[in-house]
């Protein structure tokens, strides 16, 4: 595993155009904290509901709690809040918590049809993925949830642009 978070951080650190597979929760959890970290102005998440087995893992947590309190943007896309606390990741918690906090540049909204037929058309297999996107130019799309599958990228703009495009829409109009 240290071989691996040796290889995505410096894909990372240097804004490698090179796209590669991504799978499992561990792995999934190294990809997105490096995207954070690496990140200097903004993060873009569309999430089932910021699942505890990715956003409990302390790599993943030590990133986001550092970028929030660097003040940089986090806004999340959501497809849902359990109801029930206790099953609510860390990162989701605190999500929930800042968002209407004015010192801190994190909110969050829930997704609608709109918005997951919006997204389903970026793809050729129709599917709203689950996506993150950090400085518009780092990518990790999720093709397989159950399984953390994924393509990623630290450095395409023409794809990010496209997840943008669709998310910041759907930020501005609800």
């Amino acid at each position: 595993m240290d071989n691996y978070k040796k290889a995505i951080e410096q894909l990372a650190k240097n804004s490698t155009n090179i796209e590669f597979d991504n799978e499992g929760k561990e792995h999934a959890a190294i990809v997105l904290s490096s995207m954070i970290k690496n990140a200097k102005k903004d993060v873009k998440l569309y999430s089932g509901q910021l699942n505890s087995e990715v956003a409990n893992n302390a790599l993943f947590l030590n990133a986001f709690n550092k970028f929030i309190e660097a003040k940089f943007t986090i806004q999340v896309i959501l497809e849902e809040i359990p109801n029930n606390t206790d099953g609510q990741s860390k990162a989701l918690k605190r999500v929930v918590d800042l968002a209407n906090n004015p010192v801190y540049n994190v909110s969050y909204k829930i997704a609608d049809k709109s918005f997951r037929d919006n997204l389903s058309k970026l793809f050729h297999e129709n599917k709203p993925y689950h996506f993150a996107v950090s400085d518009s130019k780092a990518y990790r799309i999720e093709t397989d949830p159950k399984n953390y599958k994924a393509i990623c990228n630290f450095n395409d703009t023409k794809i990010t642009k496209k997840l943008e495009n669709v998310f910041d829409a759907f930020f501005k109009r609800n």
